[in-house]
């Protein structure tokens, strides 16, 4: 596992366009930069909005050339709706490990694996959170009523979370 770490209070400005990485401008006032606690390299969480859309997401904060930047991981967006999700990769913690193939359904959050949103037979009594290694920082959630866990192929249901998890396109106004 990759390890990370979290700082308080860190906020930059950006005019970001377009799905590409993140060029930071520089802290916002009363706040600190990237660069005051992470090194080139360093794993970040990060969130990007401009008053309409919004990716939350996580990636690689580095230097590039004179810049620094933030690769793009998202993990939420305005992209994306509730679900349910399906994808095709492999299981990390807490789920056994490296169990490989379809994971179906899937939800962004347990409320909405718990109410079997996109099901006429939930809600659900119980929900479970597993981790892919495609998905970095991502839990997702499913129940053990109605799941079909690294299984050979889709029998059809959700969205393909790879699809959705796009870079969200912001551009400029």
């Amino acid at each position: 596992m990759l390890n990370f770490f979290l700082a308080d209070r860190v906020k930059e400005t950006s005019r970001v366009e377009g799905t590409g990485s993140i060029v930071l401008d520089g802290a916002a006032p009363g706040f600190s930069s990237f660069g005051d606690f992470y090194a080139s390299g360093d794993i970040v969480f990060y969130a990007a909005v401009d008053n309409s859309k919004y990716e939350i997401g996580s990636g690689v904060y580095r230097m590039s050339g004179q810049n620094r930047v933030i690769t793009r991981g998202p993990i939420r967006s305005s992209n994306m709706n509730s679900g349910p999700w399906y994808v095709n990769g492999q299981a990390n913690e807490p789920y056994p490990i490296s169990i490989s193939g379809f994971f179906y359904p899937l939800w962004l959050s347990a409320s909405a694996a718990l109410s079997g949103v996109g099901f006429s037979d939930g809600p659900f009594s119980d929900v479970s959170g597993i981790n892919f290694k495609e998905f970095p920082g991502q839990t997702f959630y499913y129940t053990p009523q109605r799941s079909a866990i690294g299984v050979g192929s889709l029998a059809g249901s959700g969205s393909n979370f790879s699809n959705a998890a796009m870079p969200v396109n912001f551009a400029q106004e």
